[in-house]
């Protein structure tokens, strides 16, 4: 039961933005490299992610860090107890790089409390962390749009609160859409 009142926290948390967000978007990836269960099948996630990027507190003239949250949605299919759910909130820093007047380079960092529904022996079902690596680039489009698509290394597990908490790796290709926010 408590994994769905997580649930629809962070469906509400992907559809209204902070007020103090400068840029606001959403993504959606799936795993490409999947981690293999001892249950004999493998762990290919999907994933609906929310974006809310804050105002740089590190600027250049074409760089910039900036902390961001990030409310996921996670959907596994399993082949014998159908469809396993998790949710949560990442928070991280993300790093830009302009390479030139349309394309940025980011890569970011997170972690933050999630919801794990999955029945495995490689890990406690229940409360664990999700700690996201990701290297992705994004296109400006016109009136402050712009599209993205990277990859991401994530890696869930419970540091160490429950057994088992052997974690589980995955490998995603994501795509995305943002929007920036003149203040």
């Amino acid at each position: 039961m408590a994994w769905k009142h997580l649930w629809f926290s962070t469906f509400c948390m992907l559809f209204f933005s902070p007020v103090s967000a400068q840029e606001w978007g959403l993504g959606f990836g799936g795993a490409f490299v999947v981690e293999h269960l001892p249950e004999g099948y493998g762990y290919r996630p999907w994933q609906l992610l929310g974006h809310y990027g804050f105002r740089p507190f590190l600027q250049g003239r074409k760089t910039a860090l900036r902390p961001y949250a990030e409310p996921q949605l996670v959907l596994a299919p399993t082949p014998d107890a159908g469809p396993s759910f998790e949710g949560g909130l990442n928070l991280g820093l993300q790093g830009e790089w302009q390479l030139d007047t349309d394309w940025r380079l980011q890569a970011a960092i997170g972690s933050g409390p999630h919801f794990l529904g999955l029945r495995t022996e490689l890990q406690a079902r229940g409360f664990i962390f999700s700690d996201n690596f990701t290297l992705r680039c994004a296109r400006r489009l016109p009136s402050k749009w712009q599209l993205t698509c990277g990859v991401r290394f994530r890696h869930i597990s419970n540091a160490g609160f429950q057994n088992p908490n052997k974690g589980i790796d995955n490998w995603f290709l994501l795509f995305g859409f943002r929007k920036a926010f003149s203040r």
